[in-house]
């Protein structure tokens, strides 16, 4: 009741479903087998290193940002990676972000990987959501310039 504003970034209020309308984080077999490997150190290494590069930044990545990017998600023990990575793609904020819409000026945004599906599916049922498409996952480290002025618009609304 007290939130005045809210920014989102870069996640699906329904990450997992079988709706072919939904924005997803992806095939739900390839989110399962996610799931299912990051029970080990060495695996989720290696996830994290893959979704770097392929999801996380546009750009090709320096040798020391990988290792960096690696080694700060790495740092959290594999069993609660597990844990937090099911519970973000198992679960279903569509309620909330319902209020969000409904009740306090919300922005949302979106890697551009996501957006042909993303966009249409936040103004089918967010319309009240100001969205913002740029980089990757991580457009705020990637653009950080782009990603405050986006911000700083949103504020100052």
């Amino acid at each position: 009741e007290k939130l005045k504003s809210a920014v989102l970034i870069d996640m699906s209020p329904k990450p997992l479903s079988a709706d072919s309308d939904d924005w997803v984080e992806g095939p739900i077999d390839d989110l399962c087998q996610a799931a299912a490997t990051l029970t080990t150190q060495e695996a989720q290494r290696a996830f994290f290193a893959d979704y770097a590069k392929q999801v996380m930044v546009q750009r090709d990545l320096s040798c020391e940002e990988l290792f960096n990017i690696t080694d700060i998600s790495s740092r959290t023990p594999c069993h609660i990676t597990h844990s937090l990575f099911t519970n973000a793609v198992m679960g279903d904020y569509r309620d909330g972000c319902k209020k969000l819409n409904d009740s306090v000026p919300t922005m949302m945004f979106i890697a551009e990987h996501w957006s042909q599906v993303a966009l249409p599916y936040m103004n089918r049922n967010y319309p009240n959501v100001r969205t913002c498409v740029m980089g990757g996952h991580l457009m705020f480290w990637e653009y950080p310039d782009k990603f405050n002025a986006e911000v700083d618009k949103f504020i100052d609304r």
